[in-house]
């Protein structure tokens, strides 16, 4: 897949869905509405790794919370979330092509 397409669907594939995920979250983590949030999150996320490694992405998720993802011959990894994984490969992208 070339990188213009690659990023398009990263942007709106997966990025937009974890930023509305993410725009939901409580303030405070012992909120009512905590754990709720963090179950439409692991949705979220697990739907965007499915949309992109039908894409033909390999993404790994490590139990200690660090992701790696290779797509469209670019590499990007973080040890926070997904999401700032998605926000480096965006980067990267940008940066090789």
């Amino acid at each position: 897949m070339p990188i213009a397409e690659a990023k398009q669907l990263v942007a709106t594939r997966a990025l937009a869905p974890l930023a509305r995920a993410y725009a939901s979250q409580p303030r405070d983590p012992l909120n009512f509405y905590a754990p709720q949030w963090r179950e439409r999150l692991r949705n979220a996320e697990a739907e965007v790794i499915e949309t992109l490694r039908a894409a033909g992405a390999q993404i790994d998720v490590f139990k200690d919370g660090r992701v790696r993802i290779l797509f469209a011959g670019v590499w990007a990894s973080s040890r926070q979330s997904l999401r700032k994984a998605l926000q480096h490969w965006k980067i990267n992208a940008e940066a090789k092509q």
